[in-house]
């Protein structure tokens, strides 16, 4: 299509639908393209993200920047467990169906910095998980716990 509108050659749309087409043509290829590089970036990024875990605290290394939460610096920690129903069945038969549980959490430090991490970010989530648990014994920060049934 490129080759016809620019072409010397080429054959060139003759009225203003066929021109319309053409332009609305180019502009969609040109989304296209953009779009599948913005794709490309995000999953790119997903491989950047990484969490580490020491004796003291944890670090979170999201593309390039690096974030460290020392157990002594932590204010909260807030959980969330999630036991929701899945939406393939209406009315009361969904209670019939299996529940799916998901847990969420956000970890506040004493400056106001937050992480939030569930199980789409992180799959191992215990990893982290189990950690932060001990450490709230051992540095008496606030660990609050809300269960949901959605």
């Amino acid at each position: 299509m490129l080759v016809q509108l620019f072409h010397p050659a080429g054959n060139r749309p003759d009225g203003i639908g066929n021109w319309i087409g053409a332009v609305v043509s180019v502009v969609f290829g040109v989304l296209i393209a953009l779009g599948g590089t913005y794709m490309l970036w995000r999953i790119m990024t997903l491989f950047s993200f990484r969490v580490r875990i020491y004796k003291l605290g944890f670090a979170v290394l999201d593309q390039g920047e690096e974030t460290i939460f020392a157990y002594d610096e932590i204010l909260k920690v807030q959980e969330a467990i999630v036991h929701e129903h899945l939406p393939i069945v209406k009315g009361p038969a969904k209670r019939l169906m299996p529940t799916r549980t998901a847990a969420f959490y956000s970890v506040t430090r004493r400056d106001g910095v937050v992480f939030s991490f569930d199980e789409n970010l992180m799959p191992h989530i215990s990893w982290l998980a189990g950690p932060l648990k001990m450490a709230a014994a051992e540095h008496q920060f606030d660990w609050y716990r809300t269960e949901e049934i959605g």
